[in-house]
């Protein structure tokens, strides 16, 4: 029966045509060049991990293929990059404003490809927010967030304390502009830790 059916399902096979996914995850080769404790790695993997659980559909791309591949994307995640480049950095704006979603998470885009850092994000007017300064991650108001890591307690089974508790990666508190405040880091009301802002016919 497998071979009669593998001829059955051959031409389908081999005239289906390979869909990009609607959410793009950065793998961020600047970023991971200066990775020294891999908290981009980690991270980066970490949300292939979630969106493959929640069976959202996902691809990793690069600053070389993100221009390319961005108009075919819903969604773009910036893990935990705080390296991008001028021209990334342009063509996500871009895409922003016709109508893309961006999710940033740390403190993304604070350096550029060579890990110097810049005055402002480079992507500050997209978030609508610039970075106040840099904090130990811990659970946010409302909802009780936990921020230290998004596969928590999946990591390997490991009873508590778990090592992931413990990481030394470091977040950011934000300064909003444009953005609006929609959560804050528990213990101090004026700690922002998430913002939603609208950039052209995107946020």
């Amino acid at each position: 029966a497998t071979p009669r059916r593998c001829q059955e399902m051959a031409s389908l096979i081999l005239n289906t045509e390979w869909t990009p996914a609607p959410v793009a995850i950065l793998w961020s080769q600047d970023s991971l060049r200066l990775d020294r404790n891999m908290a981009a790695f980690k991270s980066a993997i970490a949300w292939g991990h979630l969106l493959a659980r929640t069976f959202f559909r996902y691809d990793y791309v690069t600053e070389a293929t993100l221009a390319g591949r961005l108009p075919a994307a819903t969604v773009l995640i910036l893990p935990d990059t705080p390296c991008l480049s001028a021209e990334a950095a342009a063509a996500i704006r871009a895409w922003v404003e016709k109508g893309g979603v961006l999710l940033g998470f740390g403190a993304p885009a604070t350096r550029d490809e060579a890990g110097r850092p810049l005055p402002a994000p480079a992507l500050a007017d997209v978030f609508g927010a610039a970075v106040e300064r840099l904090r130990v991650p811990g659970p946010v108001t409302p909802d009780r967030l936990e921020t230290t890591h998004p596969e928590g307690s999946y990591q390997f089974g490991n009873l508590p304390p778990r090592p992931y508790k413990f990481e030394e990666t470091l977040t950011a508190v934000l300064r909003p502009a444009t953005a609006t405040p929609r959560a804050w880091f528990a213990g101090s009301a004026k700690d922002v830790a998430i913002c939603e802002n609208r950039f052209g016919a995107g946020r």
